[in-house]
């Protein structure tokens, strides 16, 4: 049996790729998410955060790994939405949103079972740290193990799907 491969950061990801007229929107779940672009912005948010980008005009970025990822684990789960920028917008300057876990919101569950990060428009009554070109309310939601809350789920599914 072959002993697994350590990949370094800068061989995995994605390298250097433009983007214009839409935010690529990354929420991390396990690992983190070491973001450059051309306008100089150069971080890394680990789970919890999330990265959100509005490529406007157009900007050049790279999205890899961490170079710490063997160190927290490494494993890397994270899934990326693109949403589309409205006509108006879509030639504006780029920008970026870096969100640490700490800086959105928490909305808990009277139980204490569901905790709800809010990134973008408002959930629940908690507004999301980023100023989104469109109206989007954009969170992640952490479930423990449970059999059974009293949460309202469907009001959280309704906002999305209603804008």
């Amino acid at each position: 049996m072959k002993a697994p491969a350590t990949i370094h950061p800068d061989d995995a990801g994605v390298g250097p790729h433009p983007h214009r007229g839409f935010s690529p929107v990354t929420f991390i779940f396990k690992g983190g998410v070491h973001h450059r672009d051309s306008r100089g912005n150069d971080s890394t948010i680990y789970a919890g955060g999330a990265q959100w980008m509005n490529a406007g005009m157009g900007i050049i970025h790279s999205e890899r790994p961490p170079h710490d990822i063997h160190e927290i684990g490494g494993r890397q789960e994270i899934i990326q939405l693109w949403i589309n920028t409205p006509a108006k917008h879509k030639m504006d300057q780029p920008m970026y949103f870096p969100v640490k876990p700490e800086e959105a919101p928490v909305v808990t569950s009277a139980d204490g079972l569901v905790n709800v990060h809010v990134f973008a428009g408002e959930v629940l009554n908690a507004k999301g740290p980023v100023p989104s070109q469109v109206e989007v309310n954009a969170a992640t939601l952490v479930l423990k193990k449970m059999e059974r809350s009293t949460f309202p789920c469907l009001k959280i599914i309704t906002q999305w799907f209603t804008c």
